[in-house]
C-alpha cells in the first residue's frame, strides 16, 4: 500500500471515531529506504499558513528526528497559546484554520 493510500485509510478511521478535528502532523518514516530510485531527504514541510504539515525522517538512522522534535514543540506551543486565549476570552476559532 502506498503512503497516500495509508494516509487516506487512517483519515477514514479518524472520521469514524470523531477525531478528524484533532491537530495532526503527518510523519513519513523510512525515508532512507530506496523506493524504485525515489528517496526523500529529512525535513519539514509547511502548509500555506506556515504550519508544519509533514515531517520526513528515518527512525532507523535517526536522520530527521530533530525535525519531529521541532514539530512537536511548535505544535505544543501553538496549542498552549490557543488554550491560554480560550481561558482569557481571547480565542477566535478562525485562528485554528
Amino acid at each position: 500500500m502506498r503512503r497516500d493510500e495509508q494516509v487516506a485509510e487512517v483519515n477514514k478511521v479518524l472520521v469514524e471515531i470523531g477525531a478528524d478535528c484533532v491537530p495532526q502532523i503527518l510523519v513519513w518514516n523510512k525515508i532512507d529506504i530506496d523506493r524504485q530510485g525515489y528517496s526523500l531527504d529529512p525535513g519539514i514541510e509547511r502548509d500555506e499558513y506556515g504550519k508544519i504539515s509533514r515531517v520526513r525522517l528515518s527512525a532507523h538512522s535517526g536522520s530527521g528526528v530533530e525535525y519531529l522534535r521541532q514539530a512537536l514543540v511548535e505544535s505544543a506551543v501553538g496549542l498552549s497559546n490557543t488554550s491560554f486565549a480560550k481561558a482569557h476570552g481571547e480565542f477566535n476559532s478562525n485562528e485554528l484554520n
